[in-house]
C-alpha cells in the first residue's frame, strides 16, 4: 500500500515534503559521504548546499562546521545515535542518526534528523502554552454543558431585554459586571456573552474565586515561577490570566478575593501586565474580564473589605440579573425545559399536573434557577415532589412548610441532620432574601462554608 502510495509523487512533490517537514535532515551513504541536506540541515551547518555535497562527514567535523558526529557514531557501531553538538556558530543542536540497511545487511545509508536546541525549547514552551489553553477549553466545556446551563431561556419581558442588552455589549470589548444572587444564571450570561463576541472563538476561562483557598488564589490566577513556595511544581505553572491571553476569563465570585489578589487583578485591568508569583518579570495579556458576584460590592467598599479603586474598575458595565422569584415569565418555560432535559436523561415520561405547576409558581425559589433545575430532577426520579409539595405549596406563609419531611426511622442519622440543616439553611436564606453574606452573618459561619454546604444542598 505504501508503495502505491509513493508511486503517484513526483521528484518536485518529494522535494517540497523534504524543505517543508519543519526538521533538519541531512544523509550521508555507508562510508560518511555527504549525498543529502535540506535547506534547514544548510542552515544549521552554516555550510552552502554546493560545499556540502563535496565533502564527507569527517571533513565537516575537522573544518569545524560539527564539533562531534552522531553519524560517525553510527557508522562505527552500526546503532542508532542520539545526541547533541555545537556548530560553526556556537548553537546547540539536538539530533538523532539513524543506519539504514540494505537487503544483504550492509550499512547503506545513515538519516540525521536535526533541530537548534533554543528552537526546540521555544516549541516546548509553545506546546506547554497550547496545554495550558486546553485545560481552559475543557474547563470552559465543563461549564457550558454542565446540566444543559448553556441553554438561554427568557420569556420574561424583564430577562429578554437583559439578554438584549448583553447581546449589545458582547460586540464591545469592555469589562462587564454581573450581579445577583446564588443560581439565577450569571453563568448562562457570561456563556452568552462569550457566544457573541469578537472573541467566541478565544479561549475561555471560568474561575469560581470563592472555590480557591486564599493562599493559593495568586499563584492560580497569576502563575508562580519555581521554588515560589513549599509544594511548587519545580517548573512553575501558569496562570489563568497567562491561559487566557486573548480571550475571556470569567470571574465568579469576585468579592471573594482577597485585598493582595485585588491590587493585582487592578494591574491587570489597568494595564494588562502581572508578574507571577515569585518571579521579577512583568508579563502582558490581552484578556476581557467578565465578573460576577452576589455580594454587594459598594457595601464591601464602605466596609473597606473591596479595594474602591477596582470597583469602578469592575464596574464600568454593571447588569443585575433579578432574582427567578421576580421573573414569573420564566419559571414555567424553565420547568418545561428541565422536565424534557431529565425525562431524556433518565428515561421517563413525567408530566407536571395543573396544582403542580401552581405549587411550583407560588414558592420563592431562594435557590433560584438551580434550586428549581434540582426540584424537577427530583419529580422526575421519583414522580413526585416529595417534601417539597409541602413547602412549595405553604410558601412563606407556613413555617412547617420549611421543614424536611419528618423522620421516618428507617433513615442514618446522617441523612436526617442533613436535611435538617438544608431546611434550616433555605429558610434563612430566604428571609434574608437571598443574600448570602447576610445568611452566612445569621448562621455564624463563614461565608466560603455556607457556600459548600449550598452547593451540596443544591441550592446554590
Amino acid at each position: 500500500m505504501s508503495g502505491k502510495v509513493r508511486a503517484h509523487l513526483t521528484d518536485q512533490e518529494y522535494h517540497l515534503i523534504l524543505e517543508n517537514c519543519c526538521a533538519d535532515l541531512f544523509a550521508t551513504d555507508g562510508r560518511g559521504k555527504i549525498i543529502y541536506a535540506n535547506e534547514d540541515s544548510v542552515q544549521v551547518l552554516c555550510c552552502p548546499l554546493e560545499q556540502l555535497l563535496k565533502m564527507d562527514i569527517y571533513q565537516l567535523r575537522a573544518e569545524g562546521y560539527v564539533s562531534y558526529s552522531m553519524t560517525d557514531e553510527v557508522l562505527r557501531t552500526r546503532r542508532q545515535a542520539l545526541g547533541t553538538y555545537f556548530n560553526k556558530t556556537g548553537q546547540e543542536v539536538a539530533c538523532v542518526s539513524t543506519p539504514i540497511f540494505d537487503d544483504a545487511g550492509e550499512l547503506r545509508m545513515v538519516v540525521t534528523y536535526s533541530r537548534r536546541l533554543d528552537i526546540l525549547e521555544t516549541f516546548q514552551k509553545e506546546l506547554q502554552r497550547e496545554k495550558e489553553k486546553l485545560k481552559g477549553y475543557q474547563a470552559a466545556m465543563e461549564m457550558t454543558d454542565y446540566r444543559g446551563e448553556n441553554q438561554v431561556v427568557a420569556d420574561d419581558p424583564a430577562t429578554r431585554k437583559i439578554f438584549s442588552i448583553l447581546e449589545t455589549l458582547a460586540r464591545m470589548d469592555s469589562t462587564i459586571m454581573l450581579y445577583g444572587e446564588s443560581g439565577v444564571g450569571k453563568e448562562v450570561a457570561t456563556n452568552f456573552i462569550r457566544r457573541h463576541s469578537g472573541r467566541k472563538d478565544a479561549v475561555f476561562v471560568p474561575v469560581n474565586c470563592a472555590a480557591i483557598p486564599n493562599e493559593l488564589i495568586e499563584a492560580e490566577l497569576f502563575g508562580y515561577e519555581k521554588g515560589a513556595f513549599t509544594g511548587a511544581l519545580k517548573e512553575g505553572r501558569a496562570g489563568l490570566f497567562e491561559v487566557a491571553n486573548g480571550g475571556i476569563i470569567f470571574m465568579d465570585e469576585v468579592g471573594e478575593l482577597p485585598l493582595t489578589a485585588q491590587a493585582k487583578l487592578l494591574r491587570v485591568l489597568e494595564s494588562g501586565e502581572f508578574r507571577r508569583v515569585g518571579g521579577s518579570r512583568t508579563q502582558k495579556t490581552d484578556v476581557r474580564i467578565i465578573a460576577a458576584t452576589n455580594r454587594d460590592l459598594k457595601r464591601m467598599v464602605a466596609e473597606k473589605t473591596f479595594r474602591e479603586d477596582l470597583y469602578y474598575r469592575l464596574n464600568v458595565v454593571p447588569i443585575t440579573i433579578p432574582p427567578l422569584r421576580e421573573r414569573p415569565g420564566d419559571l414555567r418555560a424553565l420547568a418545561s425545559v428541565f422536565l424534557a432535559q431529565f425525562n431524556r436523561k433518565h428515561g421517563k415520561a413525567r408530566v407536571l399536573s395543573a396544582q403542580e405547576l401552581a405549587n411550583l409558581q407560588n414558592y420563592s425559589w431562594p435557590g433560584n434557577i438551580r434550586e428549581l433545575r434540582n426540584t424537577i430532577e427530583r419529580f422526575v426520579l421519583i414522580g413526585e415532589l416529595s417534601s417539597w409539595e409541602t413547602e412549595i405549596g405553604g410558601g412563606n406563609a407556613d413555617k412547617e412548610a420549611d421543614s424536611p419531611a419528618l423522620p421516618d426511622g428507617q433513615r442514618p442519622l446522617k441523612q436526617v441532620m442533613a436535611e435538617l440543616e438544608a431546611s434550616y439553611i433555605r429558610r434563612v436564606l430566604e428571609e434574608n432574601g437571598g443574600d448570602v453574606d447576610k445568611t452566612a452573618d445569621c448562621l455564624q459561619v463563614s461565608r466560603s462554608g455556607l457556600y459548600k454546604k449550598l452547593k451540596a444542598a443544591g441550592s446554590d
